[in-house]
């Protein structure tokens, strides 16, 4: 008679609810496994590395430093003994404040895109998880494309005469306002080829000037204050990098939508590349 059999578990309402959480939990298990897997992979590489350094970095000769700084006279600098400073007095400079906020600006779109970019494509574009991967690659790959471009830039720069600072400043500032250019569009657009372009253009223009930053300090700063100008750049960056994503999820949720968030992120690229364009100079020459 119908209904006079029991019907398969899988058909069953409750046995649905009995077997999810053991079954997230297996599945739980296995992604937390799989995530520890590849973070020791990734701790044995950074050792790796470190050994590298070790056995292979050397300081760079005379013609070496020329050929850093441009000109004899970056390599003179270089070997004035001058005063320490303490970071007390850095902060009385205002090439460290432009520094610290140029680097706000520039890292909170980059951690914009590190964070929120794979819900970005599936929330909003309607990406399956598999189809996320291959395309989330694309921005990244041309970040990569742009670190390098940036370095090769700044030093055929160099080698063409240019003032060494300037050579710096041209790939950070024009990276930064190509990012602005290509992420406040995406907002708008609504073709998903034409916003996956963007984003990719985007972060190749992001990550144009993360070299060139961070040669800037040993640029700007007497050489016995290159580390702790370097270490506060990178402390206003990643004050930026860590208030990006809970300003992200913030505008999410505020108004479901990603517009505001590259509106932001655009905006903020706009003030790094003014804050080390205009303001951060080589001020060791008086007026």
């Amino acid at each position: 008679m119908p209904g006079s059999h029991a019907a398969p578990s899988s058909e069953v309402p409750w046995a649905r609810t009995i077997s999810a959480p053991g079954a997230t939990s297996a599945r739980t298990d296995a992604n937390a496994r799989r995530i520890a897997a590849d973070l020791n992979i990734i701790a044995a590489l950074g050792f790796v590395v470190v050994a590298f350094w070790l056995r292979f970095y050397r300081d760079p000769n005379v013609q070496e430093m020329v050929a850093i700084h441009g000109n004899a006279e970056g390599v003179s600098n270089t070997k004035k003994a001058e005063k320490q400073a303490s970071w007390g007095e850095l902060f009385k400079r205002s090439n460290t404040w432009f520094m610290i906020l140029g680097a706000f600006g520039i890292f909170y779109t980059i951690w914009v895109y590190l964070t929120w970019l794979p819900g970005y494509l599936q929330q909003q574009l309607g990406f399956s998880l598999s189809q996320m991967g291959w395309v989330a690659m694309l921005p990244y790959m041309c970040g990569i494309a742009g670190v390098l471009f940036g370095g090769w830039l700044s030093n055929e720069l160099i080698k063409g005469g240019m003032n060494t600072i300037l050579a710096r400043k041209i790939p950070i500032a024009g990276g930064a306002i190509l990012a602005a250019a290509a992420v406040i569009p995406a907002a708008f657009v609504t073709n998903v080829p034409l916003v996956i372009a963007l984003l990719s253009i985007g972060y190749f223009g992001a990550q144009v000037p993360i070299g060139c930053l961070w040669t800037l300090a040993a640029d700007v700063a007497p050489s016995n204050q290159v580390a702790s100008l370097g270490a506060i750049q990178n402390f206003g960056g990643f004050i930026g990098a860590a208030v990006a994503p809970i300003i992200t999820g913030a505008v999410l949720a505020a108004t479901g939508s990603f517009a505001g968030v590259f509106v932001i992120g655009g905006i903020l690229l706009v003030v790094g590349a003014l804050s080390y364009g205009l303001f951060v100079k080589d001020r060791s020459q008086p007026a």
